[in-house]
């Protein structure tokens, strides 16, 4: 953080996007400076900020229900946090779509990894799945972390999808070219970009804005990691 506002006070910007996680008083920081700034998923706790973000629940949502449509009843929801405000609102999601179909979001259906490295989710998966066998579907709160998953299941003889199907959440390019596909939430950074940098210019123009809550729809994108 320290390097930051040395950063920000050596180029004197007219204006400051922040993505993802930041500091709130980092972002206090410049507003006391008098320059405008719009934040892009980061779910701050502050109602003067204007914030663009992913709808983060519905993705959650929409995962949960791809997994249900697959067949799958007992469905593990894999993160690495439910500290931040994105994986909360994903988990919420999640939740809703397992309880209109009848089923309990239990704490232990919960998979809690302390960071997204390959290895370390691989692990975690096998002793999960040893643990409790009828797992058979489990919502990733990323990409990175289904992988992981995936590589973990295998380890244990399970076949995706036949055996475990997997969601992942960014649909990031990876999503796609590794095997099998990654079923994955959309979500469209470059329209989220374009909405902060469209109001950031508005701001810098003197121009008033509607609202401070700028949401961007998310979809899903159907790959071979759930397709049994």
């Amino acid at each position: 953080e320290d390097v930051l506002r040395l950063m920000l006070n050596n180029w004197n910007p007219d204006g400051v996007i922040f993505k993802d996680r930041v500091p709130q008083s980092l972002v206090d920081f410049v507003k006391k400076q008098g320059k405008p700034c719009v934040t892009i998923n980061t779910y701050l706790d502050d109602p003067t900020l204007i914030q663009v973000r992913a709808e983060d629940r519905r993705g959650g949502y929409l995962a949960a229900r791809e997994l249900l449509r697959s067949g799958c009843r007992r469905i593990g929801f894999l993160t690495d946090s439910l500290k931040t405000s994105t994986k909360r609102s994903r988990y919420k999601g999640y939740v809703r779509a397992l309880h209109q179909a009848g089923l309990e979001a239990s704490d232990s259906l919960v998979i809690s990894v302390g960071h997204q490295e390959e290895q370390q989710v691989r692990e975690r998966i096998r002793q999960v799945l040893a643990q409790d066998p009828l797992i058979d579907g489990i919502l990733c709160a990323t990409d990175r972390l289904a992988i992981g998953a995936i590589l973990g299941a295998q380890d244990c003889g399970r076949r995706i999808p036949e055996d475990l199907c997997v969601t992942g959440f960014d649909d990031g390019r990876i999503a796609s070219v590794f095997r099998p596909g990654i079923t994955s939430v959309h979500q469209d950074g470059i329209a989220m970009a374009k909405k902060a940098s469209s109001i950031l210019f508005t701001l810098l123009e003197g121009g008033q804005l509607d609202k401070r809550r700028y949401i961007i729809p998310v979809s899903l994108s159907v790959r071979e990691s759930t397709c049994r």
